[in-house]
């Protein structure tokens, strides 16, 4: 590879075997092809107390496991992306962390639920670990009905992205936008603001009442104003829709927004703030994490660099030679 330009986006795929963590390719394959990212198909070899790695089962398993990864790569290599395979034992949740320090990964793209199938919770454990301790941005998936893993193509006709005026929420939908032009899909940019909350012992008389509904009024045409702006930063000819929700639950209002539109991927910042890193994910993108079944790419807050890497990737034309 050449050593000039930007560095390659690279984009992990954990797979165990199944059919349900096989649901993540083709939302790989998508964006892989976004932003012309290089894929790396990791496949954990689970370690068992007391069993030595040069007996006949643990050799097995390490064969069986590359043979799986080869034949997932060379279906893969057919769309023309550029795909490594991997092979690597131990526990898969800190084996997948520590890949993705070491190999700088960019992005995690898995299903919610893998081998163990599908629970009540929110996600598997392990998928619980990855995006609690992955030093990476994660695509979550599924698991859909009815999904067909050898089907590759993964078609994004509705792509919606959380603005709050935030910092993390732009450039959120700044990614979303790149993902939605090339699909030919629809960018539906959703503002939701909290409902002013008065004390609940107020009473509410009429005066009260009128300054509650200004309030209201005040923040829709702010928002409003907002995502006006923000849509003429975008292409002309990239299709948005804007939306306004004045909620009590935010995360609840965007999660209904979200099944309503029927959306097929949701985009949004980890934390609306660059500051705000108290917590690994915000209040609201914990809840949609936890709740949604929606494909939902959440980009970890980063630096100038990595917006750069990003934004270079797709946006940078083949310049002049400059003789």
């Amino acid at each position: 590879m050449p050593s000039e330009g930007p560095e390659m986006i690279r984009i992990l795929v954990p797979l165990d075997g199944s059919a349900l963590a096989e649901q993540a390719i083709g939302h790989a394959i998508a964006i892989s092809k976004v932003f012309s990212a290089e894929l790396l198909l990791l496949r954990v070899v689970t370690e068992t107390a007391g069993t030595p790695r040069d007996c006949i089962d643990w050799q097995l398993q390490r064969r069986q496991a590359t043979a799986y990864l080869d034949q997932v790569a060379a279906r893969l290599r057919a769309t023309a992306a550029r795909v490594s395979a991997i092979v690597d034992e131990g526990h898969p949740a800190e084996v997948m962390t520590r890949f993705c320090r070491d190999q700088n990964v960019d992005l995690i793209v898995l299903c919610r639920f893998g081998q163990g199938g599908v629970t009540d919770f929110g996600r598997g454990s392990i998928a619980q670990k990855i995006i609690s301790s992955a030093p990476a941005s994660v695509l979550l998936v599924g698991p859909a009905a009815h999904t067909d893993a050898t089907n590759l193509d993964v078609p994004y006709r509705r792509v919606m992205v959380p603005v709050d005026g935030t910092p993390g929420s732009e450039w959120a939908m700044a990614m979303g936008a790149m993902i939605a032009q090339p699909n030919s899909a629809e960018l539906l940019m959703v503002h939701a603001v909290e409902r002013p909350q008065l004390p609940a012992r107020m009473p509410m008389n009429q005066d009260i009442r009128e300054l509650s509904e200004r309030m209201h009024r005040f923040i829709k045409r702010e928002a409003l104003r907002r995502l006006s702006e923000l849509k003429a930063q975008l292409p002309a000819d990239l299709n948005v829709t804007t939306r306004v929700l004045v909620a009590g639950d935010v995360a609840g209002a965007l999660h209904a927004t979200a099944e309503a539109a029927d959306a097929d991927l949701i985009v949004l910042s980890a934390h609306g703030n660059p500051g705000d890193h108290d917590w690994r994910y915000g209040s609201v993108c914990e809840s949609l994490l936890n709740h949604t079944m929606r494909p939902l790419l959440v980009f970890q807050q980063c630096d100038v660099a990595t917006a750069s890497r990003f934004r270079n990737l797709y946006l940078a034309e083949p310049q002049a030679d400059a003789g």
